[in-house]
C-alpha cells in the first residue's frame, strides 16, 4: 500500500487572486460552441502537462473534422474525447487566422481595383473611385473628425463657476417696472365720481323749493 502511495504525482497548487471565483459556476459556463471546444482543448493540454497520456487516434481526427464541417446531424454537444477536442481547436484556430488573412486580401484587391478605376478615363468614375479612395480609414481624407477636449477642474473651480452662473441667471430676470395706473384704478375713479353726480343734483333741488 505504501508502494503504491509512493507512485502517485503530487502537484502543489497555489491560488490567487487573479481569477475571481464565481458566485454561480453555471455563469462562467462557455456558451458558445467555439468557445466550448478551445475549453475542452485547454483541459486537455494540460492534463497532458499533468502526466496523462494524450493519444489521438485516427477517429477521433475524423470526428474532429466532422464537427468543424457542421454536418447537419451532427449535434456538437461537449466534447469529452481530449484528442477530439485538441484537434478541433486545431482547426478552429486555423480557420480563424484564414478569415483574417482573406478579409486583408480582399481589403488589398478593393483598394487595387479603385486605384485602376481612378485613372479608367470615365470622369465620373474616377471621382467616385477617388472619393471611395479617401473614405478609407487609413486615408482618411473624405472622413469628418471631431476633437473633444475635456478640461479637468477641481471641486472649488466647479463651486465657484456653478455660483457665477446662479448670479447671472437672477440678475437677468430681474426687470425694473415703472409703476403705472392700472385699469382697475381708471374704473374705481369712473364709479366714484358716477355715485356723486346724484347727490349734487338732489341738493340743487332742494334749494330751488
Amino acid at each position: 500500500m505504501i508502494e503504491k502511495a509512493a507512485d502517485v504525482a503530487h502537484h502543489k497548487v497555489e491560488p490567487d487572486f487573479d481569477h475571481p471565483i464565481p458566485a454561480n459556476p453555471t455563469d462562467k459556463e462557455p456558451r458558445d460552441p467555439q468557445e466550448k471546444v478551445k475549453v475542452s482543448a485547454t483541459t486537455a493540454r494540460l492534463l497532458g502537462e499533468l502526466g496523462m497520456p494524450l493519444d489521438m487516434t485516427m477517429a477521433e481526427a475524423a470526428e474532429a473534422q466532422d464537427l468543424f464541417a457542421g454536418h447537419p446531424e451532427k449535434e456538437p454537444g461537449d466534447v469529452y474525447k481530449q484528442g477530439v477536442a485538441v484537434r478541433l481547436s486545431a482547426l478552429l484556430n486555423v480557420y480563424d487566422k484564414q478569415i483574417v488573412d482573406d478579409a486583408v486580401q480582399l481589403r488589398h484587391y478593393i483598394t487595387n481595383r479603385l486605384i485602376e478605376i481612378s485613372s479608367c478615363g470615365t470622369a465620373k468614375d474616377e471621382l467616385r473611385a477617388l472619393e471611395l479612395l479617401g473614405k478609407i480609414s487609413d486615408v482618411g481624407l473624405f472622413t469628418e473628425k471631431q476633437e473633444i477636449t475635456v478640461t479637468h477642474r477641481t471641486s472649488e473651480e466647479l463651486e465657484h463657476a456653478i455660483k457665477e452662473r446662479v448670479k447671472r441667471l437672477i440678475h437677468s430676470n430681474i426687470i425694473d417696472v415703472t409703476p403705472e395706473d392700472t385699469e382697475l384704478d381708471n374704473l374705481k375713479t369712473q364709479v366714484h365720481e358716477t355715485e356723486s353726480e346724484p347727490i349734487e343734483d338732489a341738493t340743487d333741488d332742494s334749494d330751488a323749493n
